[in-house]
């Protein structure tokens, strides 16, 4: 069966950080106007906090909490994190997971496209708005990103004759997920490491 998966001001974001202005208006010059802004994390140490709080007040006390209770969630971004250095793929990984906490699961939405700021979309999605795909599909990577993939027949809207299915891979410039594909990934992301 196919399932269309539609962009509308509800359904679509672009993760962007505070201080990409830049990037976000290349976006916004370049994409659908219906794409909406979702703030992106900037992971804070502890000794940032401490600094910016003694000047700005306690503001970022609720950004430490959000960076503490996924870190409970999720020990991998910990460590990322904390033991690693890599406080930008944390920061990242807490956007896409707050994101899909927010939208899909506390607000219901049944799915979600999800973009990077320094993304193009490119034809037909941009004019149609739409994308058809497997309806079984829990994520759909708008990508060619995928280090091993497997076509599966298919027939959409748009005359394709394979989707394909990514069996290992990395990154995502842009991408459709469920309510059940984060369920299921929240679920399931890395739970036991340590």
């Amino acid at each position: 069966q196919i399932r269309t998966f539609y962009i509308t001001n509800e359904t679509a974001f672009v993760i962007n950080m505070n201080r990409d202005t830049k990037r976000l208006a290349r976006f916004r010059h370049s994409n659908p106007s219906t794409i909406q802004r979702y703030a992106a994390y900037e992971w804070q140490t502890d000794n940032e906090t401490m600094k910016m709080s003694q000047t700005a007040g306690n503001a970022n006390a609720t950004i430490i909490q959000v960076q503490q209770y996924w870190g409970r969630q999720y020990p991998w971004i910990r460590i990322a994190a904390y033991k690693l250095g890599k406080h930008g793929d944390a920061a990242c990984s807490l956007s896409h997971l707050t994101l899909w906490q927010e939208k899909l699961l506390d607000a219901g939405l049944d799915y979600i496209f999800v973009f990077e700021d320094d993304v193009k979309i490119l034809e037909p999605l941009a004019s149609r708005l739409q994308l058809d795909a497997p309806d079984v599909a829990d994520i759909v990577l708008l990508t060619p990103s995928a280090m091993k993939q497997v076509l599966v027949p298919f027939k959409g809207s748009y005359n394709e004759t394979v989707a394909h299915r990514v069996v290992g891979g990395f990154g995502s410039y842009g991408y459709v997920i469920t309510r059940s594909g984060a369920l299921k990934l929240l679920q399931n992301i890395l739970p036991k490491c340590r």
